[in-house]
C-alpha cells in the first residue's frame, strides 16, 4: 500500500486506520501489509501513527519511506504466494476524503487491475458499485487485453509495478 498521505490524526480527528471493517478484514485473512510513503516530513509523523495503529490492532506490517521524501505515487497491490493478483493504481491517497466511507467523496481516478487469482473480485466490484441502483455509475468497468497494450498481461505489469516500487531508495519507517 503505497500513498504520499497517510491521514492518521492522533489527537482528535480522522483516523485511516479505524476506517470501518479495515483492520479487521487484515486480522481476519491474515494479511501482511507492507506500506510505502510519504510526500513530506510533515507527513511522516502521521505515516508512523498509521503504521503504530495497526501493528496495535495485530496487523502485520512493515513501513517504508522513500529517502528524500517526494512519495507521490498511490499503489495497492494484493500477492498470494509471491504473485501480484490486484492492483489498484490512481489518485487516492490514504485520507478521509478518498479512504474514507463517508461523504463528501473525492472523485478521484483510479485504475483495478486483477487476475483469476482475485477470486470474487469482479463480483465484490460491481456489488459494491451497482449496489444503488444507479443506471449511471461513477465507476467505468472496462476489460483489459494484452494484446492492445504490447503483450503485457496483466500478471506481468503488476510484477513490475511493484518491483519498481520496492526498488526505490526505501529505508524502514
Amino acid at each position: 500500500m503505497c500513498s504520499g498521505f497517510f491521514q492518521e490524526e492522533t489527537s482528535s480527528g480522522y483516523r485511516a486506520s479505524a476506517e470501518p471493517g479495515f483492520v479487521s478484514a487484515l486480522v481476519r485473512n491474515p494479511i501482511k501489509l507492507t506500506t510505502v510513503g510519504v510526500h513530506n516530513y510533515g507527513w511522516r509523523e502521521r505515516y508512523r501513527a498509521f503504521r503504530d495503529s495497526l501493528a496495535a490492532a495485530g496487523v502485520s506490517v512493515d513501513a517504508y519511506y522513500k529517502k528524500g521524501m517526494n512519495w507521490h505515487a498511490k499503489i495497492f497491490l494484493l500477492e498470494r504466494n509471491g504473485k501480484c493478483i490486484l492492483g489498484i493504481v490512481g489518485s487516492s491517497n490514504v485520507t478521509r476524503r478518498a479512504f474514507g466511507t463517508s461523504v463528501p467523496f473525492n472523485n478521484e481516478c483510479d485504475v483495478a487491475l486483477w487476475t483469476r487469482g482475485a477470486h470474487g473480485f469482479g463480483q465484490w466490484l460491481d456489488g459494491a458499485v451497482y449496489e444503488n441502483g444507479d443506471d449511471f455509475p461513477p465507476v467505468i468497468r472496462s476489460s483489459y487485453s494484452a494484446r492492445a497494450n504490447r503483450g503485457v498481461s496483466i500478471p506481468d505489469r503488476l510484477r513490475v509495478l511493484r518491483d519498481e516500487v520496492l526498488s526505490e531508495n526505501l529505508a524502514p519507517l
